[in-house]
């Protein structure tokens, strides 16, 4: 999984790690420990997700399908900038 880092992600000193298939728990100095990841749509595309735990429920999701894996990376990290660090 060869994911893009957002330059606020780095500039916080965030840290990830693999929390399973297409999952990241993302940690770092005043962050709130989550985790982000992908999953395949129907009938195409991906969709991005926040969660507080691995296993957890979705807090957040994208309603629509992206096209493609990298945009919903980018889609992840956005919610939970909206939702932890805003």
């Amino acid at each position: 999984m060869n994911v893009i880092l957002p330059t606020w992600f780095k500039g916080r000193q965030g840290k990830t790690e693999s929390a399973g298939d297409n999952r990241l728990k993302l940690t770092g100095p005043n962050l709130v420990e989550a985790v982000i990841g992908i999953r395949a749509a129907e009938p195409g595309g991906w969709h991005g997700f926040v969660r507080k735990d691995a296993d957890g429920a979705d807090l957040d999701a994208t309603h629509t399908a992206l096209p493609d894996q990298n945009e919903a990376w980018s889609a992840a990290f956005e919610m939970f900038r909206n939702r932890f660090v805003a």
